[in-house]
């Protein structure tokens, strides 16, 4: 036995030099194992090697020992032991994946739940912590997220003549005119700009305007000619580079510390660099030191509202900005224009308060504003009324509420439907219903004048409704009704009461589709309106279909075959039509219009090819187009043809239809007024929201062939077809070419699409399995093995329903006899499709018992009726 194991192994490392084989290893060959290279063998190579030791009962480390017994090398020995350590670590977690997988995808599952729940705490808790800075007026200034108002200083532009110098700043001295020179230096720690041919000059502390003067002056010395009445030189002095200055903020700020700034830093600059202050801090009364005296208060409030930045200080070294905690904090709510928290001040009145939040909107209730505020042991209601706003003194904690008036009328009365301007109309003591109809210009000349509705509401909110006889009241007939407040006068228009009347005229016109019906319209105005007959009409021939006059259990739809004239020449026997007929002109059967079918994919001459004659079949434009080339895939191909029975639409649906029809073809150029009134009506009852196709909707089969013919679109651009109204139909191409004329040899129609493709190498799991997935297509392979590497079926899985779409189109389920499962046969580009099982409502311990209590019941009954009549 170890002979043959030793021969085994040495036979597998010698795959890769010669032929060796179990009856030709000898001794010489056992040599070989001394040239072996495992860089060189293979996955699969070594895979067999220990397939055949694990069948003789060998470890992987009887391998190595093997191998190092005759006579492979330590570095090739040390290669082997890793090779066969990888191929069992992947062969492990390829075993494990699939057992595994269901249990890694609920834990995926849940750790993307947690995630999420974890996710939407912390924005909660963002959220609660943001809301605050945006109802609280001023403090987004500094901290908001977006951080669009900026304070950064702008070091393109000069600094301004009061601009303090100190150390460290450049000086650029520019000399002109006469004489010319250039002085660039920096102040010194000392306090002095040292100037060569000059000598120190002081200039710490100086303002820009003070330094110039002075530099001036000591440069008169030198160049004479800055002097004078007439001076031919000239002096200019500027800033270079700007010194850094270092401040602190201290206090109720979010980052207290101290910063480095440039020296033309302000106030807001290095609140901005601090991130603002803290909900606690102030924004009204922030203080800025230097050397330990207060030199400015600065009031945000000003600034936001007055655009008013007096105290905004340029800062100087060492200067201290202090923010303290606010003193009163007030809650604005309701009808204001900026409701939120404001900041005040202790001398501060509600006027003030309603002026931070830019005054009332224009629906607040302004004669009563309501007050809560605190006491020492409890909360206290007050109003405050118009004249007081400039007396109420505000207390922290106070939170104002500011109502809305309400939505009610005091003089109101409306007119609802055939007026010319309906709508709210203004109640005066005089007004009638009369009156009213006049103010709204009078009644349309559809008005229904037999019956109107006046709603009427008494002070107590209840309706009552009052039928008018509208006509007898125009005429004087019956005395005028005086209206009251929230009178509402309802006038129907005659057409209210009918059906919407038009006509429909079909085929072969060049605009067919629904028109309006008006009285005395004839067949040729019909006709007239749809632009007239297609070269492809029956000339002189109409046919009609009219409802009955009379309806009853009998009555039958009219038909009858007119004759017409073809010029549409007004004539004395015109045919008048009735609302709701139905015209139809028909094609002439000998009219013959060119017809083309698209061939596409594997074929010698793709492309467009038009239909010869009528009973063109599949291999005739094969053979037009030269045949299949190398790479057809013959058991692929497919035909795709417009359906018959796309998606009809029911009842209600193709009554929308007609009438949007309608609405398309009127002239919107200029309608007319009784085209307005009738539009307004359609508009009014029409509901333009169509149930469109939704996918969801469709099952795997029909998803499975829908995303075929997407396919299809996709890889040709030439393709002419809508993936709506397309269907497939599968086609045994092969026996097609075998047999041309056959039953299987399809008779071609105008517009058909042959898609012969590509051979294909991939299967398509999809349905209830745990992983959908493409997957290579290898011939040696059975159904279960391709749903065995989409991760198996998974608990709602219909398995034994499991069937097969080929790439043509055509479908094999799974069989089943005696037990013994058939499954059908796997080929490239097919799809296997996995459909779910039917959900099952189970029967709770409650229903049982009710059950087994009222059959018990039943046959107790029964018992005993057998006992008492025997």
């Amino acid at each position: 036995m170890h002979k043959y194991f030793r021969i085994s192994i040495i036979l597998s490392f010698a795959l890769f030099i010669g032929t060796c084989n179990l009856e030709t290893v000898n001794a010489q060959s056992i040599g070989k194992a001394q040239s072996v290279k495992v860089d060189n063998l293979s996955d699969d190579q070594i895979r067999i090697m220990l397939q055949r030791a694990k069948s003789m009962g060998y470890s992987d480390q009887n391998i190595v020992q093997y191998a190092r017994s005759e006579g492979l090398s330590a570095m090739e020995i040390s290669k082997l032991s890793r090779r066969i350590n990888k191929i069992r670590v992947e062969d492990n977690k390829r075993k494990s994946s699939l057992s595994d997988f269901q249990e890694e995808k609920k834990k995926e599952v849940l750790t993307d739940y947690l995630t999420q729940l974890a996710f939407e705490e912390e924005q909660k808790k963002m959220e609660l912590e943001d809301l605050p800075i945006n109802q609280n007026f001023g403090y987004s200034v500094f901290n908001d997220k977006t951080r669009e108002l900026s304070f950064e200083t702008n070091l393109n532009f000069p600094p301004p003549p009061d601009y303090v110098l100190g150390v460290g700043d450049e000086i650029v001295i520019d000399i002109f005119g006469a004489s010319e020179w250039n002085y660039t230096e920096s102040i010194q720690p000392n306090g002095q700009l040292f100037l060569s041919n000059v000598g120190p000059i002081y200039l710490n502390g100086l303002t820009l305007k003070e330094a110039q003067k002075k530099i001036k002056t000591r440069l008169t010395g030198v160049y004479v000619e800055l002097s004078g009445a007439a001076p031919s030189t000239f002096l200019q002095v500027s800033i270079g580079m700007i010194r850094n200055i270092s401040i602190n903020v201290v206090g109720e700020v979010n980052v207290p510390g101290t910063y480095t700034i440039n020296a033309l830093s302000t106030v807001f600059n290095a609140l901005y660099a601090a991130g603002g202050p803290t909900l606690m801090g102030t924004l009204r009364d922030i203080k800025v030191y230097r050397q330990s005296e207060q030199i400015a208060t600065v009031d945000i409030y000003d600034f936001l509202l007055n655009g008013n930045s007096n105290s905004n200080v340029h800062l100087q070294h060492n200067d201290m900005i202090i923010i303290g905690p606010y003193e009163n904090r007030i809650e604005l709510q309701g009808a204001v224009k900026r409701p939120g928290f404001y900041e005040t001040l202790g001398n501060e009145t509600f006027e003030d308060l309603l002026t931070y939040a830019s005054g009332f909107t224009s629906n607040a209730y302004e004669k009563r504003i309501s007050v809560i505020r605190n006491k020492d042991d409890s909360k206290q209601v007050l109003n405050i009324y118009k004249e007081q706003f400039k007396e109420f003194n505000l207390q922290d904690g106070d939170v104002f509420s500011i109502g809305e008036i309400q939505n009610r009328f005091e003089n109101r009365v409306m007119i609802k439907g055939a007026v010319f301007r309906p709508g709210p109309y203004a109640l005066t003591d005089d007004l009638t219903l009369k009156t009213l109809i006049g103010l709204a210009d009078g009644l349309t000349g559809d008005a229904f004048t037999g019956r109107a509705l006046l709603t009427r509401m008494h002070p107590d909110y209840s309706v009552e409704t009052l039928t008018l006889n509208l006509k007898k009241i125009l005429s004087g007939e019956i005395e005028d009704i005086k209206l009251q407040k929230e009178d509402v006068l309802q006038i129907n228009s005659i057409y209210d009461f009918e059906e919407e009347q038009f006509v429909r005229i079909t085929g072969e016109v060049n605009n067919p589709g629904v028109y309006r019906f008006s009285d005395n319209l004839s067949m040729e105005d019909l006709i007239f309106q749809a632009k007239g007959f297609k070269k492809a009409a029956i000339g002189g021939t109409a046919f009609i279909s009219r409802r009955p006059l009379q309806q009853s259990a009998y009555a039958q739809i009219e038909t009858e075959q007119l004759a017409i004239n073809d010029n549409l020449e007004i004539s004395s026997n015109e045919y008048l039509l009735r609302p709701f007929d139905h015209i139809t002109i028909r094609k002439n059967p000998n009219y013959f219009e060119e017809k083309s079918i698209q061939i596409l994919g594997q074929v010698n001459l793709p492309g467009t090819y038009p239909i010869e004659s009528a009973d063109e079949r599949i291999s005739d434009i094969i053979g037009r187009a030269n045949g299949l080339n190398e790479f057809a895939y013959a058991s692929g191909a497919t035909l795709i043809r417009k359906s018959e029975f796309n998606r009809k639409s029911n009842d209600q649906q193709e009554k929308k239809s007609n009438i949007l029809n309608f609405l398309n073809n009127m002239d919107t150029s200029l309608y007319s007024e009784s085209d307005l009134v009738i539009i307004n009506k359609i508009n009014e009852e029409l509901d333009y929201d169509q149930n469109k196709y939704s996918p969801k909707n469709e099952n795997l089969s029909a998803l499975a062939q829908r995303n075929r013919i997407k396919e299809i679109s996709n890889n040709n651009s030439d393709a002419d077809f809508n993936l709506k109204e397309a269907e497939s139909i599968a086609l045994d191409l092969t026996k097609i070419l075998s047999k041309p004329g056959s039953v299987d040899d399809l008779i071609l129609e105008d517009g058909d699409i042959i898609n012969i493709p590509k051979k294909l190498s991939t299967v398509r799991v999809m349905g209830k399995v745990l992983y959908p997935n493409t997957i290579g297509f290898e011939s040696s392979k059975g159904l279960k093995y391709y749903i065995n590497e989409a991760g198996g079926f998974n608990n709602r899985a219909k398995k034994r329903h499991t069937y097969v779409v080929y790439a043509n189109g055509n479908a094999a389920r799974t069989n089943s006899f005696l037990g013994i499962k058939s499954y059908p046969k796997i080929a490239p580009g097919a799809e296997i499709i996995v459909p779910e099982k039917p959900i099952k409502i189970g029967v709770n311990t409650g229903d049982i018992i009710a059950i087994s209590t009222s059959l018990i019941t039943s046959l107790t009954l029964i018992g005993v009726t057998l006992l008492n009549n025997p």
